[in-house]
């Protein structure tokens, strides 16, 4: 069932369970806009640090869907211990095609689509690795992400962090792209001349490959 997120000043009762819902590019809490979705009835409330604090959870694990703005949302189990909390659990949520990054990053775009339809295919896994060419060698920086509702994705790098100050010489990109019923498709060697860059990718399912081998 979905929550209703709400504030409060102090909380006395013992919670059932504490989420620390942060930002997968800056590292911070996301306090607000956060929206929840549990496989069970429960109170959940936002404390002044940012913390979603849930009462009246039965023992046990829990799946539970936290959203938020300009983000994907993400799914994870969640367990509640029949005794005391230890710590929060800790959910990050990644960027999604339409969230705001800084200007200094580096952005690769596109669409996952269906290699014989064309249709949107949404959850697709997508890893990036980007290679940094600097002077004193070659650096590299992996980011890992999936296709939004409607097949969109953004991988995001810092290659000037990942620079160390040196001076960039090239930017390229390998891409791999998975997902269940489809053949893994591998592209390496994409030129990334720098602010945001497209490439579109297309999987091919196992059945309709193995039929064109066949015929």
């Amino acid at each position: 069932m979905a929550e209703r997120v709400a504030v409060l000043e102090d909380v006395e009762t013992k919670p059932s369970l504490i989420l620390d819902v942060s930002d997968g590019v800056t590292g911070r809490r996301i306090s607000d806009g956060v929206r929840v979705q549990l496989d069970s009835s429960g109170t959940v409330i936002r404390n002044r640090s940012g913390y979603l604090i849930f009462f009246g959870l039965p023992d046990g694990n829990h799946e539970i869907t936290v959203q938020a703005e300009e983000c994907l949302p993400e799914t994870a189990t969640v367990h509640v211990p029949p005794d005391d909390l230890r710590a929060p659990v800790r959910v990050e949520l990644k960027p999604g095609p339409t969230y705001p990054f800084a200007a200094s990053m580096v952005l690769l775009r596109g669409g996952v689509r269906d290699g014989a339809s064309g249709a949107p295919l949404a959850g697709a896994a997508i890893s990036g690795m980007l290679r940094v060419t600097c002077n004193g060698g070659e650096e590299a920086e992996t980011v890992k992400t999936r296709s939004s509702a409607n097949g969109d994705y953004v991988l995001w790098f810092r290659p000037y962090r990942t620079a160390r100050g040196r001076k960039i010489r090239s930017l390229t990109a390998d891409v791999d792209v998975r997902m269940k019923g489809y053949r893994t498709v591998k592209v390496a060697g994409v030129r990334v001349a720098g602010g945001t860059c497209s490439l579109g990718l297309h999987l091919m399912d196992r059945e309709s490959q193995r039929r064109r081998a066949d015929a």
